[in-house]
């Protein structure tokens, strides 16, 4: 025979077994709701500017006009630029965006321009076709992004293709990275002659950056290019194209300062 107490005990046993159930199906609950309030995120903007160092634009019409390092003036009167991407890479260690990078620019002119920014969403990776007759900056491109810190900004120049923005109407930038057209001299001599220079060669930067905490501040990422060194060591009496459109790339990307401006 039980007694009161030990019946009184074995209905608290019994309450207890009830109501256990529903407090562990609540504590779940509270976990997951917490789990799924939104996560900030952080907006990048790229830019492109120039820099007109030396150069100085044609009063009395279109185009430039620079001294070259080796004594030519050189006058841009048309041209374009095909910007192929910019991207910000994370401070994590590992080879795998640089090496990419790497590999690219070592592919020939064939597959030059095809890295795997396409997977990273901090990419730009829709090219732009910029005036090279009328330099002016534009913006690039803008990417939200959230939970990653970044250390490392890349920016490529390769062929545009039909999917390029801004291709310009009175050239074919379809499959070229550089086009442009003007004409040069001597210091000594009077006679300006005229040139055209168009290639698909592509040419990259990497370059490191204090870290960027995309959590914490929005960015604008400002990739800036010179003019003033556009034609250094181009050769124009060697009458080599290609030589001379390699150069005139790596002076833009010898040129290439990327900043980064975050919001306060």
């Amino acid at each position: 025979m039980f007694s009161s107490t030990t019946r009184f005990m074995s209905g608290l046993a019994l309450v207890s077994l009830f109501f256990l159930p529903v407090a562990s199906r609540n504590i779940p609950r509270q976990s997951v709701a917490t789990g799924n309030q939104p996560r900030k995120t952080g907006t990048v903007q790229y830019r492109l500017e120039w820099s007109w160092g030396k150069a100085k634009a044609i009063v009395d019409g279109k185009g430039w006009e620079v001294e070259s390092n080796i004594g030519y003036r050189v006058r841009v009167t048309s041209g374009y630029l095909a910007n192929h991407s910019a991207e910000l890479n994370t401070c994590e260690p590992t080879t795998a965006p640089a090496q990419s990078w790497l590999n690219m620019m070592t592919l020939p002119a064939a597959y030059a321009g095809h890295t795997s920014s396409s997977l990273n969403p901090a990419a730009i990776t829709k090219g732009y076709v910029e005036s090279l007759a009328t330099p002016v900056g534009i913006d690039f491109g803008k990417v939200e992004l959230s939970g990653q810190r970044y250390c490392r900004a890349h920016y490529l120049i390769a062929r545009a293709d039909a999917a390029a923005r801004a291709l310009p109407t009175d050239t074919d930038m379809v499959g070229a990275s550089l086009y442009v057209e003007g004409a040069y001299q001597k210091q000594v001599e009077s006679v300006w002659t005229p040139f055209k220079i168009r290639t698909p060669m592509a040419n990259g930067v990497v370059a490191s950056l204090h870290e960027l905490d995309v959590d914490r501040t929005n960015a604008n990422v400002i990739i800036i290019r010179e003019l003033g060194s556009f034609f250094d060591n181009v050769d124009f009496s060697s009458n080599d194209e290609r030589r001379m459109a390699w150069q005139i790339l790596k002076n833009v990307i010898a040129s290439t300062k990327i900043e980064v401006q975050q919001d306060n």
